[in-house]
Order: C-alpha cells, then structure tokens, then sequence
C-alpha cells in the first residue's frame, strides 16, 4: 500500500464511506486464550459519544499487567463484571466498523470475555480497520528484513505530534490517541488533493471479522 492510499483510506474510514465508526481499546489480563478484559472504551466517531467500563475479571489481575496499566485487582473488585455491561457494550458496537490499534488482539479479547462469562452473541463488526497497519503504510520506514516496521501506539503518537490524553495502557487515552493517529494521516496533504480520485483498486476490504490488512 502507498502512503497516499494510506491517507485516503483513513479519510474514507473517518468520512463513514464503510459506515458508522468506533474506535476501541480494551485492557485485559493478558495476551493468552484464557485472557479476559478489564477495561474497554469506545469512541463512536459520528456522535462523539464515549463508552468506558472497568470489569470485574473471573480471574486475577498479574502484577505485570497492574503495573502496566495502573488497574489493580482492588480496584477491580468492586466494579461490575462484563456481564452486568452486555448490552450497552452490544449496542455501542454492534455492526460498526471498527477501529483500533491491532484491532484483531481487541476483537479476540472481547469474544473471550464473552465466552468465559457464558455470554452468548458477542458484538460483531461489519468491518475492522487496524490503525498501526494505516500507521505503518504511511510511515513507510523499512525494517530489517525489507518490510515497513510496527510502530507503538505511542511512537505513531510522537511522530504525528498528538499528545496523549491521559496514560497510555488506559484503554479511553489509548482509544483516543487511535482516533487522533487516524484523524493525522487522514489530514495530511494528498498531491493535488484529489482525493476522491486515488486508486484504491488494491486495496482489500474483508467483512464481518477480518480486518483491514494493507
């Protein structure tokens, strides 16, 4: 993918030419199959409306991961669980597209949850749109083995100069810095700005649970 797809892509995502956009981040337990979220936060971009729930987990919270992000299982064991948030977590981004920073690790954290908390019918997107695969499209800086290196959410930050609102491994500041990598490379100049005129021909778009890979 060129860099100008990459920019008309991300002006496309957040014009709503696929549908109505969520950006998202969770916050889990881990990265394994027995993970499950503690946090998740959304940022539904036609509204601007947010979403942001602390879960109470079946499981305990690692030290690493009460390091990382600042949720501790105290803190946690008075919230509710995933639960008690299904359908407000359900109608916030069912049949949205979706956007995050490795947006598939999200995907698989929520229907996790949901499967460890017998929930049925986990939330679906219509289409999945990672931002650090954008991110490193519009980079185009190469790494070792001839590819366009991954950038973390907060290098992708530093070099678009968005500020984070809040600490990064907290799942509304990650949700936010996301939409603002996206909105910096949605902005940035095209040659001659015909935007509606870039060739997107190779560019796939794959439904329901796959995401956007460039």
């Amino acid at each position: 993918m060129t860099k100008e797809q990459a920019i008309q892509m991300a002006r496309d995502v957040l014009g709503g030419r696929y549908g109505d956009v969520v950006v998202l981040d969770t916050e889990t337990t881990g990265f394994d199959i027995g993970a499950e979220m503690i946090e998740i936060s959304a940022y539904h971009v036609q509204s601007g409306k947010t979403v942001s729930r602390l879960l109470r987990p079946a499981s305990f919270v690692p030290e690493s991961i009460e390091r990382l992000t600042g949720i501790t299982n105290k803190v946690l064991s008075v919230e509710n669980d995933v639960f008690h948030y299904e359908l407000e977590i359900k109608n916030f981004l069912n049949e949205k597209v979706w956007v995050g920073y490795n947006v598939s690790f999200d995907l698989r954290m929520i229907h996790q949850t949901f499967l460890i908390h017998s929930i049925k019918f986990p939330p679906v997107p219509v289409l999945m749109v990672d931002a650090m695969v954008l991110a490193s499209n519009y980079f185009q800086v190469f790494n070792s083995v001839g590819g366009y290196k991954w950038f973390k959410l907060a290098e992708a930050c530093e070099r678009l100069g968005v500020a984070p609102e809040g600490q990064y491994h907290r799942s509304m500041a990650d949700t936010m810095a996301t939409y603002r990598v996206l909105d910096r490379i949605a902005s940035a100049a095209l040659d001659g700005d015909e935007c509606h005129k870039k060739d997107m021909t190779n560019v796939t778009i794959q439904k329901r649970e796959d995401t956007l890979y460039l």
